[in-house]
């Protein structure tokens, strides 16, 4: 059966710590919500699905692909991308964006 591929945005910040993980998560999070994961995940679509993921934030170095990993409360994660990018402003405020790719079997 063909894949049917879903691809989701988000956008997260960190206003006062500089965290680019705090920033991710909340990237992530926007991703999730703008996506059909929540009907994943509380058992509406029984299909299994895979991930693939994209992170542009500041200071990339700094985070671990496994913690970008445990984010995901649902599907495999085949793929975890993290590269420099976003925004750091010079307020302190660090802007993450995570990009999504969903595939339903």
């Amino acid at each position: 059966m063909a894949k049917r591929t879903i691809m989701e945005w988000g956008s997260g910040a960190d206003i006062h710590g500089e965290d680019p993980l705090k920033a991710v998560s909340r990237a992530v999070s926007d991703a999730i919500h703008h996506s059909c994961l929540n009907a994943y995940a509380c058992g509406h679509i029984d299909e299994p699905l895979t991930l693939r993921v994209n992170i542009a934030c500041p200071d990339a170095y700094r985070l671990r692909e496994s913690d970008v990993r445990e984010l995901f409360p649902v599907g495999d994660v085949q793929s975890v991308a993290i590269k420099d990018g976003g925004l750091l402003c010079p307020n302190g405020t660090l802007i993450a964006l995570a990009a999504i790719e969903i595939d339903l079997e």
